[in-house]
């Protein structure tokens, strides 16, 4: 924050001093403060500089037949009933040390007085002028309308779920439908759901080759995490969910290489394959995304308040469970 605009920020309102003032380089200020009506209270705190903190408060002057019952109260911002800017304003973690014993209260329509160590603090409904009925509230409002909509308009749109297109999610069903077929030991085995309007993919296997040829050389260098890795493959090649074949594609572009790598937190081998080809083109944007297959957050917060135990559940392996017609296997 340029420091021009700190002087806005801390200014001098109420019956209290600023005794002292630092400026720091983190946009932030020590204050030293001490009270008009006690010689004995003087603490230090750090505040952040921002160029506004309220609105003028109170909003339109306050007539001083609104406030008669406090009359001769030692207040700490004897000013309050004319609007002003709010120069300094203290959090709970201050707040909580400067209540005092005495609680004056008017009316239903007048305001209430709270002692502090700093002199009384007003607050409560009031009425805006001698010849009007209209009630106001000593309290702040937003710094900016403009900027509450905008946040308030952002919020709201965060929780809208999102439209997806009941286009592709026909065209996704349509597909499946027509190639699904089942084994004769009961496998599911799909075709892949490639967009009749995709782009046209790349040569890919020398991007492939080279992040295989990194990850080589990182296998090298850690023999726990090479004997996982080695692991997983003998798994896959065992439940024959991977094939391993000596013939190279005769056309490197018809078809595409996946990259993969090992995620370590927990230990899994993760493939990529929105890795680009060199058209600039990845398999995944050649596929239709299909329609949301997350439940939705609100639903599973609702299953869990209706019994007392909760249990969760996962398949091994599962999307390796489904074969991959293998007219499309190059993919």
């Amino acid at each position: 924050m340029p420091l021009q605009n700190v002087c806005v920020f801390v200014g001098v309102q109420g019956r209290y001093e600023l005794k002292e003032m630092v400026l720091a380089l983190q946009s932030t200020v020590r204050v030293q403060m001490q009270a008009a009506f006690d010689n004995n209270l003087n603490f230090k705190l750090e505040a952040y500089v921002v160029p506004t903190i309220t609105s003028v408060t109170p909003d339109t002057h306050i007539g001083a037949e609104a406030w008669s019952h406090l009359k001769d109260l030692p207040l700490a911002d004897p000013t309050f009933a004319t609007p002003s800017s709010v120069d300094l304003l203290l959090g709970a973690d201050v707040l909580t040390g400067l209540f005092q014993e005495g609680f004056i209260q008017g009316s239903p329509e007048q305001l209430c007085a709270l002692n502090t160590r700093l002199g009384w603090v007003v607050f409560g409904p009031v009425i805006s002028s001698a010849h009007s009925t209209l009630h106001t509230s000593l309290t702040a409002k937003c710094v900016n309308k403009q900027r509450l909509d905008t946040l308030i308009r952002s919020f709201w749109e965060l929780e809208e779920p999102i439209l997806s297109s009941e286009v592709q999610v026909d065209d996704c069903e349509t597909i499946f439908n027509d190639t699904v077929t089942r084994t004769s030991d009961g496998r599911y085995q799909v075709q892949i759901l490639f967009r009749p309007d995709a782009p046209a993919l790349g040569e890919s296997h020398h991007s492939a080759l080279r992040q295989f040829l990194q990850l080589e050389r990182r296998l090298m260098n850690d023999p726990c995490l090479r004997e996982q890795y080695i692991a997983f493959m003998r798994e896959c090649i065992t439940l024959d969910h991977m094939e391993v074949s000596k013939q190279a594609f005769t056309n490197k572009e018809n078809g595409y290489f996946i990259p993969h790598h090992a995620v370590t937190t927990k230990f899994r081998v993760v493939f990529n394959a929105s890795a680009k080809t060199s058209s600039g083109t990845s398999l995944n944007d050649t596929q239709f995304s299909g329609p949301q297959l997350h439940a939705n957050i609100v639903d599973i917060l609702h299953r869990f308040r209706k019994c007392k135990v909760a249990i969760t559940t996962d398949i091994q392996k599962m999307f390796r469970q489904i074969l991959v017609d293998r007219r499309h296997r190059k993919w």
